[in-house]
């Protein structure tokens, strides 16, 4: 207990009360808590120090404002947005009572909590809409967080967009590309005579069905902004000759034939067949649909297909124009055979396009790093600039725009052919490019082009292709691949707008220039007497040969090579950059 002459301090009602000591007394001793700040006579104290009766004595005691908030997180798509809701209170404490004594440890204690208003519905309300949310509420999950703490709760989703699904055309014959299989046997060997089955339907088959589709619902977001649904396609079926539409929805046969479908327009072709060869006795044949020759084609004969033509025996010295799939199982000789009918001269018109569009592009550029790195000195205008490059690196530029004015009158479609015709005098052929101002002036010519193209290949039906086995001295062309069954080719012209593949080992290409756009895959090209021949495929392009000989020329896009040593297992292509890489292998001879 302390001495009676020492000194006290107490604390009552949060009041603190020193009294002095007397005569020899202790001062009285105070020190605040661990939590706690304490000033004596103006200057804060750490730790323990005597006060007296006229020491000023401040304890600091925690203190806070009570608040609210309320956090709004929207989805990036604006679909869906949550909120969360904290309150916090005010906090207010007052010193601990305690009983004099001259040592003392000052504490508070807790007294009340304030806490401030509750969020209203309105104010809520008011704060999702100043953050644009006004779409699709979810009342329920509001109810909750009105005067209530909430954590990451939905308030709002918008109505998701439901896409429309598109009609749908279901085919019930099987489609050349499934009957028209390469069918091998045990060994593995194929069996070319068998190869092009011919799909038939009977009168009154369902030859397809359209299954109508659905309309989409368009979405809004929480922001009330509409998102449109994707637009469906619509189909309308159409009949052609030998087929009609029954109940709106089905196509049917009203002839025995065979079944064809381009740009949703059905068909059923009857087939007319050849039981002898074609010659004078025959006539030249020219039909509507599919044509069959048990025998040959003879000199100077003609026949033009409306699809498919099929040719048993050998074909010398004449023409055959199909718009389908030509099968020859004999040899070609002296003739001309035309695969693909007015599609083989769309697609060289698209690829004079093409190549135009590409050189225009390449001059633009060109101009504007001249301009941007000011590479040439003078005041040359773009139209200068323009005249030169073609004059100079795009030699090759006049000779395209010839076979374009030339060709495009083809496609029959006057007002865009002349529009092209027009700007490409006006712009591009002998001293027009002087009147060019600024180069942004050839975009006119690269859009009626893209317009063009984008028409032209609407209006292509599906690549079809030529299978035959040899050929000689004559022109071969297909809009899409040229197969070689048997021994190969020589001296001829190959045009295939997809690939050409030689499948019998050992054939041989022998002189003449093959050309495809995508892939040439052959066994044996040109000859140890080194007869020049010409593989050509697009920049993108493959070319495979197991053996070549010397003066084999690989052209792909506008790069060329010319093999000076026999050699096997090659593969050209391009790289990034354009130039051709050659893997090959040195041929021991």
């Amino acid at each position: 207990m302390s001495n009676i002459s020492d000194g006290s301090i107490e604390v009552k009602n949060g009041i603190i009360k020193v009294i002095n000591p007397t005569a020899d007394g202790k001062a009285a001793v105070v020190f605040a808590s661990a939590n706690m700040n304490m000033a004596i006579d103006g200057k804060v104290v750490k730790g323990k120090c005597e006060v007296f009766s006229t020491s000023t004595i401040e304890v600091i005691l925690d203190s806070n404002e009570a608040s609210r908030h309320l956090d709004i997180e929207i989805s990036e798509d604006a679909m869906e947005a949550w909120i969360s809701i904290t309150y916090e209170p005010k906090v207010i404490y007052k010193l601990t009572d305690k009983a004099p004594t001259q040592l003392m440890q000052l504490e508070y204690e807790l007294i009340d909590k304030k806490f401030p208003p509750k969020y209203k519905k309105e104010e809520i309300l008011k704060q999702l809409s100043e953050n644009k949310i006004v779409y699709g509420i979810i009342e329920s999950n509001l109810e909750k967080c009105v005067e209530n703490e909430v954590k990451h709760i939905l308030i709002a989703k918008g109505l998701e967009v439901v896409d429309g699904i598109s009609d749908n055309i279901q085919l019930k014959f099987e489609s050349e590309k499934e009957t028209n299989k390469f069918k091998e046997d045990e060994t593995g060997n194929v069996d070319f005579k068998n190869i092009g089955a011919v799909v038939a339907v009977k009168k009154d088959e369902v030859i397809a069905i359209k299954v109508p589709g659905a309309p989409g619902v368009d979405g809004t977001n929480i922001k009330g902004k509409v998102i449109k649904t994707k637009n469906i396609k619509k189909v309308d079926l159409r009949a052609g000759k030998g087929c009609i539409i029954k109940e709106g929805t089905k196509v049917v046969a009203i002839i025995d034939g065979k079944p064809w479908v381009k740009n949703n327009v059905f068909y059923v072709y009857q087939i007319h067949e050849v039981k002898s060869d074609v010659d004078l006795s025959t006539g030249n044949i020219n039909f509507i649909g599919d044509i069959n020759i048990l025998g040959g084609v003879t000199e100077g004969m003609e026949i033009v297909s409306g699809n498919s033509v099929k040719i048993n025996k050998d074909v010398e010295g004449a023409r055959i124009i199909a718009k389908g799939d030509v099968k020859i199982n004999g040899n070609v000789l002296r003739s001309k055979v035309y695969c693909g009918g007015e599609d083989v001269s769309r697609l060289n018109i698209l690829k004079n396009l093409e190549s135009l569009k590409m050189i225009i592009e390449t001059i633009q550029e060109a101009v504007r790093q001249i301009k941007d790195n000011n590479i040439l000195s003078g005041n040359k205008n773009d139209g200068d600039l323009i005249k030169l490059l073609i004059e100079g690196k795009y030699k090759n530029l006049t000779m395209i725009c010839i076979k374009v004015i030339t060709e495009i009158p083809l496609l029959q479609d006057e007002e865009k052919s002349e529009e092209l015709i027009n700007l490409i005098r006006q712009k591009l052929l002998g001293l027009a490019p002087l009147s060019i101002k600024n180069y942004g002036e050839l975009d006119q010519v690269v859009n009626i082009i893209n317009t063009i193209n984008l028409k032209i290949k609407s209006e292509l039906s599906l690549p079809v292709s030529i299978n035959l086995g040899y050929c000689q001295d004559s022109v071969i062309k297909s809009s899409g691949d040229i197969i070689f069954t048997g021994k190969g080719e020589y001296i001829s012209d190959i045009v295939a707008n997809g690939s050409i593949k030689f499948l019998r080992d050992k054939s041989v290409a022998r002189g003449g220039t093959l050309r495809a756009a995508s892939e040439i895959n052959c066994k044996i090209v040109g000859s140890s007497a080194g007869v020049s021949t010409k593989l050509q495929t697009n920049k993108e392009g493959n070319i495979f040969v197991e053996v070549a000989f010397q003066n084999t020329i690989f052209i792909l896009g506008q790069k060329e090579y010319m093999l000076d040593k026999p050699s096997k297992s090659i593969h050209a292509y391009t790289d990034p950059s354009g130039d051709i890489i050659m893997e090959k292998l040195l041929l021991e001879v």
